[in-house]
């Protein structure tokens, strides 16, 4: 996605499918990396996009009596991580699309089902875990490791 897409891919899919891409893109240059996947299309081609919105996280409790604050304190310590665990393009995403030349755009946004709330939770936390792996920021990694043990 950021670099230049071959000359012998250009214009030639129906349709184009991206997904999960939302913290690897930073703000920067994303209007750039939209006209490269979307120079990938046929016209009349299609794009299905699917992203988390980050921006809707919540947690909800089984029980009043549960306390959230460890899990508050996870949310916090990593969008002060790194900006592309925050971002800010993809509720922008249609206008976005618009601004590129795209259209009849339809968004959709869906709420997972209820029994997968459990499966995606274990999910994200492996993600906070990578964090603390990956991180240069060394305090965010001995907080986040602090929290998850």
């Amino acid at each position: 996605m950021k670099t230049d897409v071959p000359k012998e891919s250009k214009g030639v899919y129906d349709i184009v499918h991206v997904r999960n891409v939302v913290f690897v893109l930073s703000d920067q240059g994303i209007e750039d990396i939209l006209s490269k996947v979307f120079g990938l299309i046929k016209p009349g081609g299609y794009t299905q996009w699917g992203e988390v919105d980050i921006h809707y996280l919540r947690i909800d409790k089984i029980n009043e009596e549960c306390s959230t604050s460890a899990l508050e304190e996870i949310v916090r310590i990593t969008r002060s991580a790194d900006p592309r665990l925050v971002p800010h393009w993809d509720p922008e995403l249609p206008r976005l699309f618009e601004s590129i030349g795209l259209v009849d755009i339809k968004k959709e946004t869906r709420e997972g089902p209820g029994y997968m709330d459990y499966m995606l939770h274990e999910c994200v936390l492996m993600a906070h875990d990578i964090i603390v792996r990956n991180t240069n920021n060394k305090e965010v990694g001995q907080r986040l490791h602090g929290i998850l043990l």
